[in-house]
């Protein structure tokens, strides 16, 4: 008989068997990689809200904003999900809805592609 690497208990099975249940695997898959997954959440959480606070000035049609007011409403300019550069200037991308800055202003447009 083996014992189960989660909680300890014995089992019968295949030989290459590890687990008693598959309650007992996900739970230490889980443990396993819960700091990598904590990562992944908060920096998810972070492109969400940004996107969230973007759409919200394009649904208002307020595409120039100071960056200050951007600040307070939680946006973290460091997180985008990708950046492309034109003749001009990086236009930052959340999601769907990009943005560039020019002369302390922020200019916000929500993109089709």
């Amino acid at each position: 008989m083996k014992s189960c690497q989660e909680c300890g208990e014995p089992f019968r099975g295949r030989t290459d068997k590890k687990f008693c249940t598959a309650d007992c695997r996900s739970a230490f898959h889980n443990r396993k990689y819960r700091d990598q997954n904590n990562m992944m959440r908060n920096i998810n959480n972070c492109l969400r809200r940004n996107r969230r606070i973007l759409r919200e000035l394009c649904d208002k049609q307020l595409n120039r904003v100071n960056r200050n007011e951007l600040l307070q409403r939680g946006f973290r300019f460091g997180y985008c999900t990708h950046v492309k550069q034109d003749e001009k200037r990086a236009i930052h991308y959340c999601y769907d809805v990009a943005y560039y800055e020019k002369q302390g202003a922020v200019y916000v447009e929500a993109k089709t592609a």
